[in-house]
């Protein structure tokens, strides 16, 4: 099925009130030079000028006015290829035997999005009964909409689908949710006087280290730009303090060997943790607060972390590592 081939079939007046963009371009960028009176619709090309898929312009703009901050901020740093990764996420989440059974001239209806077969040749995904994409496609952008293509880590997405779902597990088991954000430090410098090729093989290898000291079922994102979060459930926030110290060294010792004057690496920490929906009245706001760890961080010469326990009336940032704290015990356990 994979390998099959569907031709992009568009409505009347689409391509006169289309606009063509290629897949990797941000969406914030792009909104700023549309005028909605003028263009309806986003043509999205692949990096071969074939037209992957279409998505409404008057759509994004509700995307980026949303009031939900979170939501607001991942559709404006969105690639155009993601924002069609994200309306056909339903896809991944409802595969079954009915999906792989499908053959030729069938129909499948699923979540509102229809997938067709033509002939025994064609295969395609319906959107809202407007437009056909290429079979060949559908795979290669729900990756995009799911991995962050540097460090093949998964994204923002998947890190807001997680920390929802632990938010609700939260009502159902005496455990524990805690959010880390990671932000490395000076990182534009770093793009700025070796290029962008070498910042991205600093990412990957930060964001190896990063993964490295987490155990297998936490997540790790890259969040956005320079920025990694992590998603952990079942830990205090004092048992935090092993993984950020090891975390932070590891991430000193990164050395490219094409690159040997690349200045020592650090990163700035923020965590915040809660123990029940009572300790945060929504993801929204436990975000927030670690974000707000993050600022404290970096507002303090950088290279430290800061953890918030909001199980804890009161309770305000604590250093956790930096020029402040002493060495932690290596004898302390992981995680």
């Amino acid at each position: 099925m994979l390998e099959r081939q569907a031709q992009l079939i568009l409505k009347p007046g689409i391509l006169e009130s289309g606009r063509r963009f290629r897949h990797t371009q941000i969406v914030a960028d792009v909104l700023a030079q549309i005028d909605l009176d003028s263009h309806r619709f986003l043509l999205i090309e692949d990096d071969e000028g074939e037209l992957l898929g279409i998505v409404e312009v008057e759509e994004l703009h509700q995307r980026v006015a949303s009031p939900n901050f979170i939501e607001r901020r991942r559709w404006c740093d969105m690639a155009l290829g993601s924002a069609i990764g994200a309306r056909l996420d339903c896809y991944q989440k409802n595969q079954s035997e009915d999906w792989k059974k499908l053959g030729a001239d069938s129909e499948l209806k699923i979540d509102g999005y229809t997938v067709s077969t033509a002939n025994d040749d064609m295969a395609a995904l319906m959107i809202e009964d407007e437009l056909y994409l290429r079979w060949s496609s559908i795979k290669r952008i729900l990756d995009d909409a799911l991995v962050d293509p540097v460090t093949r880590l998964p994204n923002r997405l998947v890190f807001e689908r997680r920390i929802e779902e632990e938010w609700q597990r939260l009502t159902r088991n005496s455990t524990s949710l805690c959010v880390v954000l990671i932000d490395l430090d000076f990182f534009k410098q770093i793009n700025d006087e070796f290029g962008h090729s070498v910042g991205d093989q600093v990412l990957l290898e930060v964001g190896n280290v990063i993964r490295s000291q987490l155990r297998s079922y936490d997540l790790l994102v890259r969040y956005g730009g320079d920025e990694f979060a992590a998603v952990l459930s079942g830990c205090t926030a004092s048992q935090l303090n092993i993984p950020i110290r090891r975390i932070q060294e590891g991430v000193r010792k990164i050395a490219l060997q094409s690159l040997p004057e690349l200045p020592t690496l650090s990163l700035s920490i923020g965590a915040a943790m809660i123990r029940s929906q009572l300790d945060s009245p929504t993801t929204e706001d436990l975000v927030n607060q670690a974000d707000n760890c993050l600022y404290a961080a970096k507002q303090n010469g950088r290279d430290c972390a800061y953890v918030l326990d909001m199980t804890r009336n009161g309770a305000v940032p604590t250093e956790v590592f930096g020029s402040n704290v002493m060495g932690l015990d290596d004898s302390q356990p992981l995680l």
